[in-house]
């Protein structure tokens, strides 16, 4: 648990996949203290273990985790479930950098816009005098 907490926050992973028992503390506290974190909160995490009760599974979506697969696996479903949440963290990593984009735009706009009216009140003060 703790030494999975510092690689995380030192390799910054695409996605963790944990299990839930762990020798020094259990996956759902990790993945609460990995969303917890600014650096991290944003690493999708899909739990592997051998909990199947429906209140483990609520658990693990309560705390961040993206997804829950119960052992034993099946390892094709493993790779279309990885691959689904990379191909999630990617959108929403564009769809952020789009937001950034927009909002850029809209403050030069703003910003246009006030000195269009700046120079329109000049304009309009002159023509009176």
């Amino acid at each position: 648990g703790e030494s999975g907490l510092r690689r995380a926050r030192a390799a910054l992973p695409d996605l963790i996949l944990l299990d839930v028992i762990l020798s020094d503390m259990d996956g759902f506290t990790l993945c609460q203290q990995l969303k917890a974190e600014a650096a991290t909160s944003a690493i999708p995490v899909i739990f592997m273990t051998i909990l199947s009760l429906p209140e483990d599974k609520v658990k693990a979506f309560t705390v961040g985790g993206a997804d829950y697969v119960t052992k034993p696996v099946q390892w094709e479903e493993v790779y279309v479930r990885i691959a689904t949440q990379l191909r999630l963290r990617d959108l929403i990593r564009q769809l952020q950098e789009t937001q950034c984009r927009l909002e850029r735009e809209v403050a030069a706009r703003v910003r246009e816009v006030a000195e269009l009216q700046q120079l329109l009140a000049q304009q309009a003060s002159e023509n009176r005098s």
